[in-house]
């Protein structure tokens, strides 16, 4: 069965713009739209996932971030994300593990650098924490993210 890719895109894309305007429970609305059509949108998965864990909705988060995982196992994004809801969860050794599987990935990412710093200082490693943030602020010197967590 063959889909409308730029009807996807285009549940995919309000979404994220519903998303930045902090209109949380209506992106993850426009997501499962996209995802009515196409249930294999890492994509969307994705931005369900970071949507939920917005609103506090971990566990459902984890479940997108693991579904976008089976879809493409490379995805930095989710790896990365999946890293931090299990942060806010209080499992830092398994967000570790997330965060250097996205940084494996792309050991560019600010986001990744910056959101493994933050797990090793929830589990008091500060050192570490410092030299993760500080390579986020090497890959962008102008990150809001790095700068502001």
């Amino acid at each position: 069965m063959k889909f409308d890719t730029k009807f996807i895109k285009a549940w995919n894309y309000k979404g994220v713009a519903l998303y930045k305007l902090e209109r949380y429970k209506e992106a993850i609305a426009c997501y499962d739209k996209a995802l009515e059509i196409s249930p294999r949108s890492d994509f969307a998965w994705n931005g369900k996932g970071d949507a939920l864990r917005r609103l506090g909705n971990y566990t459902e988060a984890i479940t997108c971030f693991n579904n976008a995982l089976e879809i493409n196992p490379r995805s930095d994004f989710a790896w990365s994300f999946k890293g931090k809801v299990l942060t806010k969860l209080g499992q830092y050794e398994e967000a570790l593990e997330c965060h250097d599987k996205a940084l494996e990935i792309n050991p560019l990412s600010e986001y990744a650098w910056n959101d493994k710093g933050d797990t090793l200082y929830k589990l008091g490693k500060y050192e570490e924490a410092l030299e993760c943030h500080d390579k986020a602020l090497e890959i962008n010197p102008l990150s809001e993210y790095a700068w502001n967590g």
